[in-house]
């Protein structure tokens, strides 16, 4: 679990992205207008009310920020786009829910002023319930105190911050927007800090994990242009090292299978996700290739599980250790970078997402394989 220093340093790393997307009005407007489905700039203008050529300057401020992509036939949101606005209205709504009864145009305004001063969001993230003190606040945030004294004064007036008497502390609107402030700031350091292995890969993740992957934020990428195995072989040594396994694959393969072998042989447990195109492929041609095989589908050791559909990632968890494999644009599986993440966040990310595909999976009985 990071620190509120943690925190705060992932939000300088990041912060001319956030403050772009909240610090122009039409920029906003044109980020939340847009979705899945191309938008030309005619469309753009005409649905907000705005000139060509500003629409125009925007839209290239928001793919410089990885956010908007464009397809033949307009602009879309990228992946990232569409989880940043998802974050972005359930801000506006919790926070809109919260002061229905109080000054609504304040929403708008104060989100805002969150979002374009760096010392201001450093303050307001480094508050919580408990009071804090104006010297504290400034040696955590490392600033002047006038300065803290006078972002204090602003944050009292957007109603996000109350004196206590003891010291300064978050409002109940604070929390919620400070929550979900940090949910935002994770998820861009996730996409920012991979951003080339994220735009060089399909992503084809459900909507409700895509939408929590700030829990990957403390990982890295595994893979090397000069020892182009080095994914794989990390790959396969997490697996033979794990005393629990489970695993979501869209591909099958010789090394995967040994490494099985030897730990239904150690009597460790393993749980298999895999695809329709996977079980004709072992009952066709892997069966007859690999006797190991049908020694490994036997064992009581290991459960298989078939989804309905094919899939374009692969998931590998063990207690410790959560990897994420995706396919690249030409529509082969990335066997060369993985994902790779031992914080307890993102292995319980992988957990609950290895629980959906497996609740919506059915156990293969032998008899499918031919055995």
């Amino acid at each position: 679990m990071k620190d509120t220093r943690d925190i705060i340093k992932d939000y300088t790393w990041i912060e001319s992205t956030i403050k772009k997307i909240y610090s122009s009005g039409l920029r906003t407007q044109i980020f939340l207008s847009l979705n899945g489905k191309p938008k030309r700039i005619r469309d753009i203008c005409n649905a907000l009310n705005c000139k060509p050529q500003n629409a125009s300057t925007r839209i290239k401020e928001l793919q410089d920020m990885f956010l908007v992509e464009y397809k033949k036939d307009g602009y879309v949101l990228t992946v990232m786009g569409e989880i940043i606005k998802h974050k972005t209205l359930e801000l506006n709504a919790e926070s809109i829910g919260y002061i229905i009864d109080k000054d609504y145009e304040k929403i708008e305004s104060a989100i805002k002023k969150i979002y374009t001063s760096c010392l201001r969001t450093k303050i307001f993230i480094s508050l919580n319930k408990k009071p804090k003190r104006l010297c504290d606040i400034y040696a955590v945030v490392s600033c002047k105190p006038q300065n803290a004294s006078a972002v204090i004064k602003e944050l009292l007036e957007m109603l996000l911050v109350e004196n206590t008497g003891e010291g300064y502390a978050l409002t109940v609107w604070g929390e919620i927007i400070k929550h979900k402030t940090l949910e935002i700031i994770k998820i861009l350091n996730t996409f920012k800090k991979h951003d080339n292995w994220w735009m060089s890969h399909i992503i084809e993740i459900p909507d409700e994990f895509l939408y929590e992957l700030g829990a990957l934020s403390n990982s890295e990428i595994i893979g090397s242009d000069v020892d182009i195995l080095s994914a794989h072989n990390e790959h396969i040594a997490v697996i033979k090292k794990a005393r629990e396994l489970k695993v979501i694959t869209p591909v099958f393969y010789s090394d995967f299978v040994e490494a099985l072998f030897e730990r239904t042989k150690k009597g460790l447990k393993t749980e298999l996700v895999i695809t329709p195109e996977i079980v004709r492929y072992i009952s066709t041609i892997m069966l007859k290739e690999n006797s190991k095989l049908t020694d490994i589908l036997k064992s009581k050791n290991i459960s298989v599980a078939k989804m309905k559909n094919g899939l374009k990632m692969g998931l590998t968890l063990t207690e410790k250790t959560m990897m994420l494999g995706l396919y690249k644009f030409d529509n082969t599986y990335d066997f060369f970078s993985h994902f790779k993440s031992s914080d307890r966040n993102a292995v319980g990310w992988g957990n609950k997402l290895f629980n959906y595909f497996r609740k919506n999976s059915k156990i293969i009985k032998l008899k499918e394989f031919g055995i």
